[in-house]
């Protein structure tokens, strides 16, 4: 992801959830078939290897850490 992609991450934190729904479908409606396919075969995997929520949630903590140790973010344990 470029810098701005990131940027534009943090630029809208509190957007609606209709206007997130908005957002994700015009992104969704961008993709070609193959694309859209191969992003649900991910997500199938994903959710097959991090079953619960909190599989998941451990997942995303431990990866955002990573991301913000190479960044030099300070992450606090919690």
């Amino acid at each position: 992801m470029t810098d701005a992609g990131e940027r534009a991450l943090y630029e809208y934190p509190d957007i609606s959830a209709a206007e997130f729904e908005r957002r994700l479908a015009l992104a969704i409606a961008e993709l070609d078939t193959s694309e859209l396919e191969e992003i649900r075969a991910h997500i199938r995997w994903f959710r097959r290897r991090y079953p619960s929520p909190l599989d998941r949630l451990r997942y995303a903590r431990r990866k955002y850490a990573d991301w913000a140790r190479t960044r030099g973010v300070l992450v606090h344990p919690r």
